[in-house]
């Protein structure tokens, strides 16, 4: 698994869920401050920049620079942010990703045989959903009445949790990766 976070591995339903809907030819990537490592994503098609993973609606357009939230430096213009030809320093690792706000941007990709989701009885005699990452135990649980509208949810937050961990071998990069 590449150690930078690609824009294959970005959700864009998720995103354009949460508001990220910009101009209607969507393309996304993250990028970091290289001075304080300040994730934010960049709607490139036509240059917005998202300063706030839990607030969508906080962008600007960039035409050239702009001021990193985190540390206050001007983030340097001279080279690419994103894409193929992204500098490294703007680069943004699964641990980067896991320090910050926008671990929800990926797509889940987690090995599904690694998944395990169960429904237990808890105390009152009530039913709840469970889901567990086999290989390391880590799990989430919630009772009704709505516990599958959040299966995803917690998927996300283990995922999230693996990330922290810097277990990266527990996520597959793409669809086909058998790793």
């Amino acid at each position: 698994m590449s150690q930078v976070v690609s824009e294959d591995a970005l959700d864009y339903e998720e995103i354009l869920r949460r508001g990220g809907r910009n101009f209607g030819d969507e393309d996304f990537a993250l990028f970091k401050c290289p001075g304080c490592e300040r994730v934010y994503m960049m709607e490139y098609e036509v240059d917005t920049v998202y300063l706030d993973a839990l607030d969508l609606s906080k962008r600007i357009g960039v035409d050239g620079s702009f001021e990193c939230l985190g540390c206050g430096v001007l983030i340097p213009q001279d080279r690419p942010w994103v894409g193929p030809n992204a500098a490294a320093e703007f680069q943004v690792s699964w641990a980067q990703l896991a320090r910050s706000n926008w671990t929800w941007a990926v797509r889940l990709l987690l090995k599904p045989e690694d998944v395990e989701i169960a429904i237990a009885r808890v105390g009152g005699g009530q039913d709840a959903l469970i889901v567990m990452h086999k290989p390391t135990g880590i799990r989430r649980s919630k009772g009704p009445p709505q516990a599958w509208k959040f299966k995803h949810e917690m998927l996300r937050e283990i995922q999230a949790e693996l990330l922290e961990r810097g277990l990266t071998q527990y996520i597959r990069l793409t669809d086909t990766d058998n790793s």
